[in-house]
């Protein structure tokens, strides 16, 4: 191979390198400038809230005491409360959906069982 082929040789991969490193230059602009719209637009809206407008409160499952500082008498009441409740809404949901199948409901689930003696 004659001397200038390498010439030949190095522009090119200098070119190609050159037109990779704008090509990526080019896709990380367009991504900054994206980035700072939505910033532009979080901006907006965190601007549009009023520092004056009324906080709604935390849920009140967050204001409790945690657990290992609260009676254990008191957690076992409100887990079984809990359980209870979370029992009612499994029932109030199967006679709801087996009502809308058209399929016959259990006499647990729409309360007409009677006690085992």
């Amino acid at each position: 191979m004659p001397w200038w082929s390498w010439i030949l040789i190095w522009v090119a991969i200098l070119a190609l390198s050159a037109l990779l490193f704008v090509v990526l230059g080019i896709k990380l602009f367009r991504q900054f400038t994206a980035m700072m719209r939505q910033l532009g637009s979080a901006a907006d809206m965190l601007s549009g809230l009023d520092s004056d407008s009324p906080r709604t409160p935390l849920p009140e499952h967050r204001l409790e005491v945690l657990g290992i500082h609260a009676d254990p008498e008191e957690m076992r009441i409100r887990y079984e409360a809990g359980k209870a409740e979370r029992r009612e809404l499994r029932r109030q949901r199967r006679v709801v959906r087996r009502a809308a199948a058209h399929r016959a409901q259990k006499l647990r689930d729409v309360g007409l069982e009677r006690p085992m003696i």
